[in-house]
């Protein structure tokens, strides 16, 4: 948990729990997969589906180093748990709930992980968004109508897809279903409910206030970063056609990448480096915690810079380089990529290298992008000293690329 809560909490931990205990215990289970009740059943079923999700999920994310066992068993706990959904999908589908959408969102992360197949893996995710936008999660009073628990899980399901579906709508990696166009009424479903429900086990003595509610602010961060990005984009691809109906303004796209940068203005305190490095006086809650922050902070800070650097091709790309106050001169262009690319080669490198193995596959997307413009310098980039520095660049990224050993890169 605390690797993988702090970016996707879509989990209960106690009622994870419970239900381990009852579905591993020395007495057989498999009566709960016989009810007469489809009720009953489907929910001991939905139950088993959720907690082999998180094993697969866990198990194909956390590094060898940390867990020797991870490759072994992840393939079994992946397939248990899609075997198991499959068996009552149908009722799933017509009566889902929160298990619905963890369950799908977890399977998706270790198919990729396990298998490399992002195509797979994408379908499993956007069915998980299509059940989204039928529970009208976007709405907050669809959401407030459950029970705390549940609720607090819907909100931060949807939170997690929204900002997997803005990341889709940014990078154009694949179709994406949670588009604002979708949304009857609008987006009202608010950041945070006015009571705190905790979703972490509160008798574990790491998870000492407020530890939950600060990984929940970090959490925020991930949705509005790749949103206001997306909206900028949208609008920049967008701006010949609202340019010709009159409508378009650079100011306004200005206004736009203002509220992008701005966004990371809000890294609270204890997601800066000076409070995350590690010290022989912290006990073990603490020592626990940073690694926690840590899993935000590379999230946070690889999507930051890697946006900066699609937006600023983007704004290349469309002529519209007055929207980030710089002139259409090539060597001036190529100069600020290099900036913008060396703050994210510097933040790869400053990222002790197990979150980048933590983060796996959209960390391996996001330096590959990067490399895919860094390539595209070397071979177009007229002036030397700018190409010897893209090489350089270059050659930083490949080898941490390598070293994650991405699976989707071997099926590519």
């Amino acid at each position: 948990m605390q690797y993988t809560f702090p970016t996707a909490p879509i989990v209960h931990e106690p009622t994870l729990r419970s239900h381990a205990a009852l579905l591993f215990s020395d007495t057989s289970s498999a009566s709960l997969f016989a009810s007469p009740n489809e009720c009953e059943r489907a929910t001991h079923m939905s139950s088993f589906a959720l907690v082999t999700a998180v094993c697969a999920s866990i198990s194909s994310v956390v590094p060898e180093t940390l867990l020797s066992y991870g490759p072994v068993v992840a393939a079994i706990f992946l397939q248990a748990s899609r075997e198991t959904l499959k068996a009552y999908e149908d009722y799933d589908l017509e009566h889902p709930n929160s298990a619905s959408l963890s369950i799908r969102d977890l399977q998706s992360v270790a198919l990729q992980h396990v298998t490399g197949k992002k195509g797979i893996a994408d379908h499993v995710l956007g069915e998980a968004g299509l059940i989204a936008l039928k529970l009208r999660l976007y709405n907050e009073q669809a959401v407030v109508r459950s029970d705390p628990i549940e609720a607090q899980l819907l909100r931060l399901s949807f939170w997690h897809l929204y900002s997997a579906d803005k990341a889709a709508a940014s990078l154009e990696s694949r179709a994406y279903i949670l588009h604002e166009g979708l949304f009857v009424g609008g987006l009202t479903l608010l950041p945070s409910a006015e009571t705190f429900t905790p979703l972490m086990d509160t008798d574990t003595p790491w998870d000492e206030e407020p530890f939950e509610e600060r990984l929940l602010v970090g959490f925020q961060l991930i949705p509005h970063l790749w949103g206001s990005a997306a909206r900028l984009l949208a609008s920049m691809r967008a701006y010949d056609k609202a340019a010709k109906n009159g409508n378009g303004t650079l100011s306004a796209l200005t206004r736009q990448y203002l509220d992008f940068v701005g966004v990371i203005d809000g890294l609270p305190h204890w997601l800066q480096v000076s409070n995350l490095i590690a010290s022989p006086e912290d006990s073990a809650a603490v020592s626990r915690q940073k690694k926690s922050f840590w899993v935000q902070r590379c999230t946070s800070l690889m999507t930051f810079h890697c946006l900066r650097l699609v937006i600023l091709q983007q704004c290349i790309d469309s002529g519209l380089w007055d929207v980030m106050g710089l002139s259409d001169q090539p060597l001036a262009l190529a100069m600020k990529k290099a900036e913008t690319i060396q703050d994210f080669v510097q933040t790869t490198d400053d990222i002790p290298f197990i979150y980048h193995q933590i983060k796996g596959e959209p960390n391996v997307e996001r330096i590959r992008r990067v490399g895919t413009i860094l390539l595209e310098m070397i071979q177009n980039v007229d002036n030397e000293a700018i190409k010897e520095r893209a090489r350089s660049y270059f050659a930083r990224l490949l080898d941490t690329l390598t070293r994650l050993d991405s699976k989707v890169s071997e099926e590519l």
